[in-house]
């Protein structure tokens, strides 16, 4: 494994080769130890990249602190770099989840109020639309969000990662049958049934047999 030997012949002081192991993997849904390699890097945390994969490898966890290193690590993030919008949106899903719902969309609507400008500046630029409709579903606004679908559709390269974010604007927004048809792409183009079984944005979808047969079961 690649990752893995630029990991064990790098020097202590060079902490890069490790962190890309770890990120692989929670790609691949070895979340613990994920955790083990992102804790074993130089402290205090400088990178609020690397702060927020720590947060998002506890929040997927099962480990007894998981929400409360979650949520230190997002708090971490958005200190570092409060202009980024995934790093407020992360810490909203966080608050989602523990059920803190009026600080959760004030987090999604304040990613959305920094998206804005990016796109109104570049309005065919894929990732800061996507991200802007994402966000909007997530702040209840998919009346918004269901307009930038059709383009989005066309700029969108034909990649895991784009399908899955598809998936999730869909079903967040209610389009069951066109979010499953879109993790099957997916699935199909590498992104990990283990961590979609476990992800909030695809709960709506988890009575349906045909994405419990996609994803292998229910988280």
């Amino acid at each position: 494994d690649a990752y893995r030997e630029a990991a064990e012949v790098a020097p202590p002081d060079i902490p890069m080769p490790r962190e890309k192991l770890a990120t692989y993997g929670f790609q691949v849904g070895e979340i613990d130890a994920a955790i083990d390699i992102y804790e074993s890097l130089p402290k205090p945390i400088r990178n609020p990249r690397l702060a927020s994969n720590l947060a998002t490898a506890y929040f997927f966890s099962e480990r007894p602190e998981r929400w409360e290193r979650a949520e230190e690590n997002y708090l971490l993030a958005v200190r570092l770099n409060p202009q980024d919008s995934m790093y407020q949106a992360n810490l909203g899903d966080l608050y989602h989840r523990l059920e803190r719902f009026e600080e959760a969309q004030e987090r999604y609507q304040l990613a959305c109020d920094l998206l804005e400008t990016r796109v109104e500046d570049d309005p065919d630029d894929p990732e800061s639309l996507s991200d802007l409709a994402f966000y909007s579903a997530k702040a209840n606004n998919c009346g918004r969000t269901m307009t930038m679908v059709p383009r989005l559709v066309e700029l969108l390269p034909d990649t895991g990662p784009s399908a899955h974010m598809l998936a999730y604007i869909y079903a967040l927004c209610g389009e069951s049958d066109a979010a499953v048809e879109a993790l099957t792409r997916a699935i199909a183009l590498g992104e990990s049934t283990a961590l979609i079984r476990q992800e909030d944005e695809f709960r709506s979808l988890r009575n349906r047999s045909d994405f419990q047969a996609l994803v292998g079961g229910i988280g």
